[in-house]
């Protein structure tokens, strides 16, 4: 019952919020704390079989995403702005539908839902950007659904029931079909994801995108994209998809951390940090194996919430300095040490430097190539280096550069509780995680193999 709480009540809160925009900014974060909640019931809960359902791999992607919404909510969003409330509602229900569903069906039609919830907002804020989510985002939908036929072909009794197909086993389905889905899966959902060379539309986004619109995307379409191409992984095994998979994802670091050093857009450069995580948490999970794939969990945790503050501390630093240039926006710990100390916190976290989660995920990643594939060591620490060079850059710029002319007051307490609500989360994570978390976390790494 609460796992189909969590997929059908965001879309009546959907409703809910764009009906009543006045009440909208209180309604927000009172629904988001209430999936959060229920979030965590379904992880402490026995799991009960069902059309949707948690099992072992989608609670830790549920967690995440439910916490991400509630994070995001907290943000300083006008009251008549409908289609982001609407959206943020609509892509958390696509999302748990996405992640839930156990017919792979539901999780395709909850991944289209997510993004669709997505659309509208970023197409009325930025139209360009909003057009190449919609080409490349629907090509990559196209391209999951062929791959889920293909799954389908090759287990057709099992009508992509995934227990049934779990139950079923490899060595009992067409491996050549399997691997044919799973490619089709990895453009499909890479593009989701923004890895490249499917990453067009996102730097786009993020640098056209108000930054409550951007954040949508890697909080809560990224986990989603990331599980379903997870589930169709596990069902393809072999070295063939695990070597896609870390291909893609080294490349996507190699290539987000070179262009951070082009980049004059402050929110182009949060969305390159973000491709840069990603790309790092796809290498992780290409990686494989109980430590590879915990290494991918703990970089996607942590970079949903490095992300989460950095979106809202760069949002409110664009506002105070009335512009979206790096060079337009520095001294920010001259005028509002909270807001400054806060955007250079985030940006150390997406950088994987201590004391924060991604760093403990980037350095499994790191020990775990060590062990596995040492040939890999070099191209992934050319990358972490390049970026965390970069983005620790871009932060003595902003933060601690000559101030700039405000344009407003300063942001107060309440812009910025988010923020440093998210950092304290990830330092909590990697210092001090809880012990039934932490056995999530390692029970869904071993599942994911």
């Amino acid at each position: 019952m609460i796992a189909l709480a969590l997929v059908l009540l965001p879309a009546l809160g959907a409703l809910l919020v764009a009906a009543l925009p006045r009440a909208a900014a209180i309604l927000q974060p009172l629904l988001c704390a209430l999936w959060a909640a229920l979030s965590v019931l379904l992880a402490m809960a026995e799991p009960e079989p069902g059309i949707v359902a948690a099992d072992v791999l989608n609670l830790p992607f549920v967690l995440a995403v439910a916490f991400g919404a509630l994070l995001l909510s907290l943000m300083p969003v006008p009251a008549e702005d409908r289609p982001w409330h609407a959206g943020v509602q609509a892509m958390l229900g696509g999302a748990m539908l996405s992640m839930l569903g156990q017919n792979m069906t539901l999780s395709w039609l909850g991944l289209e839902v997510a993004l669709l919830g997505a659309m509208l907002p970023l197409a009325l804020a930025a139209p360009r950007a909003g057009w190449k989510l919609f080409l490349l985002g629907g090509v990559g939908l196209g391209l999951t659904l062929f791959g889920l036929v293909a799954v389908h072909v090759a287990a057709p009794e099992a009508l992509l029931h995934w227990p049934a197909l779990q139950a079923r086993g490899i060595e009992t389905m067409d491996p050549m079909l399997l691997a044919l889905g799973f490619v089709l899966a990895l453009a499909g959902c890479g593009a989701l994801l923004s890895l490249a060379p499917f990453h067009a539309w996102w730097p786009d986004t993020a640098g056209e995108a108000p930054s409550r619109i951007a954040a949508l995307f890697p909080l809560l379409l990224a986990p989603s994209a990331l599980h379903m191409l997870l589930r169709i992984k596990a069902l393809a095994g072999g070295n063939m998809s695990a070597w896609s998979l870390l291909a893609l994802g080294v490349g996507t670091m190699l290539l987000a951390s070179l262009s951070l050093y082009r980049k004059r857009d402050a929110g182009r450069m949060l969305g390159l940090a973000s491709m840069l995580q990603l790309g790092a948490a796809a290498a992780g999970f290409g990686l494989g194996g109980p430590a590879g794939n915990l290494a991918g969990l703990l970089i996607l945790l942590g970079h949903g919430l490095g992300a989460a503050a950095g979106w809202v501390a760069l949002g409110a630093a664009m506002r105070l300095k009335d512009s979206r240039r790096l060079g337009g926006i520095s001294g920010l710990m001259a005028g509002s040490p909270g807001l400054g100390w806060a955007l250079m916190l985030a940006l150390l976290a997406l950088a994987c430097l201590p004391p924060f989660l991604p760093f403990a995920g980037a350095f499994l990643l790191l020990t775990s190539a060590g062990r596995q594939a040492p040939w890999l060591m070099p191209p992934l620490l050319l990358a972490l280096l390049l970026g965390a060079a970069a983005l620790a850059r871009a932060a003595q710029r902003l933060c601690m550069g000559p101030a700039t002319a405000d344009a407003e007051a300063p942001p107060g307490w309440r812009v910025l509780a988010p923020a440093w609500a998210a950092l304290a989360l990830a330092l909590l994570g990697a210092l001090a995680m809880p012990g039934p978390f932490a056995a999530l976390l390692a029970a869904a790494a071993e599942a994911a193999r």
